[in-house]
């Protein structure tokens, strides 16, 4: 962590013009109206966006479907004919990349990968209100003009919030369900991400030196990932940071919620401590039916990935789990 002297040296590093130009941009809110510093960040966001599905080693199709909110971008992949399986992204991670991560999944299911309004995608740019149950209506809406009635869901970290959200107003229209990750069950371990995450994060808007952009990356998926720090840097640019964490559910919440779930930890997650996070979530949801705890951090490695995706095929497929 930066002590005064250090956060001194640093603001003596950079004009105080340079400061406020940069502050503009990176101006921290506990829920800003867009998640875009300006057209221009927009644009660039768009341009990153459009570049990971070209990336993609798979056929994807491009939708834009109208919800009460506003248009909402979805990806589809996975043959035509499979069972479908609709995934939610962590926060600023977008469809793109949730894809990338579920990738093996597409050659047996039909997976659609919306993006959230109001976070780094293609969709309406407008932040969702928890309070008034939001992002539940806009994933039942999603669901309506996607035509599907009942599916399974796979929702990593924020995407996990947006679940439970949908799952305490529309228990009926969420079918079995992977959370990986995944926000709104336990509270974020506020001291741990701030000092990992937060700070370096910060300190990075504000001085370019990569060495925080590192610190940062490394804190979410502890290695050197070259795409993901492309990423952040794009998001460190263009993109205001969002400093309130979703709520965490009642457990009196999801009474009505009788579908299987399955939870799937990280052992170093630098938000949800393991512990915490699997007592919190068997005292929530009334059928967790699996739970894995896995090496890693809260963004997976390439060879967590694969691991990942062996157990939500398992979990998805397995009939004792209906």
């Amino acid at each position: 962590m930066c002590d005064v002297p250090m956060l001194r040296g640093l603001m003596e590093r950079i004009p105080a013009r340079a400061w406020l130009a940069r502050w503009s941009v990176v101006r921290p809110s506990f829920r800003p109206a867009s998640p875009f510093a300006n057209k221009a960040s927009r644009d660039r966001v768009h341009e990153q966006y459009d570049r990971l599905v070209e990336r993609l080693p798979i056929d994807v199709e491009r939708r834009s479907v109208t919800t009460r909110y506003g248009t909402t971008h979805v990806l589809v992949a996975g043959p035509p004919e499979a069972p479908p399986l609709l995934t939610l992204h962590g926060l600023n991670f977008g469809g793109a990349l949730n894809l990338r991560l579920l990738l093996p999944l597409t050659r047996q299911f039909r997976v659609y990968a919306p993006d959230t309004p109001g976070q780094a995608g293609r969709s309406v740019p407008r932040r969702l209100d928890w309070k008034q149950h939001e992002y539940a209506w806009w994933t039942i809406d999603l669901l309506d003009q996607l035509q599907l009635e009942k599916v399974p869901f796979v929702a990593t970290s924020f995407g996990g919030a947006v679940l439970l959200d949908a799952a305490t107003v529309a228990p009926d229209r969420i079918g079995r369900t992977v959370l990986i990750v995944p926000a709104g069950l336990t509270p974020v371990a506020t001291w741990r991400a701030l000092t990992r995450l937060v700070w370096p994060g910060f300190l990075y808007r504000v001085t370019r030196d990569r060495a925080f952009l590192r610190q940062t990356v490394s804190a979410l998926t502890g290695q050197r990932d070259d795409e993901m720090l492309e990423y952040f840097d794009l998001l460190a640019h263009h993109v205001r940071p969002v400093l309130s964490a979703p709520p965490c559910v009642r457990a009196q919440d999801l009474a009505r919620f009788e579908s299987p779930v399955a939870l799937l930890a990280a052992r170093d997650d630098v938000f949800f401590p393991t512990d915490r996070l699997l007592e919190d979530a068997r005292r929530s949801l009334p059928r967790l039916s699996f739970v894995a705890v896995v090496s890693g951090h809260h963004i997976p490695s390439s060879r967590e990935c694969q691991r990942l995706n062996e157990l939500i095929y398992d979990f998805l497929t397995t009939p004792e789990y209906r």
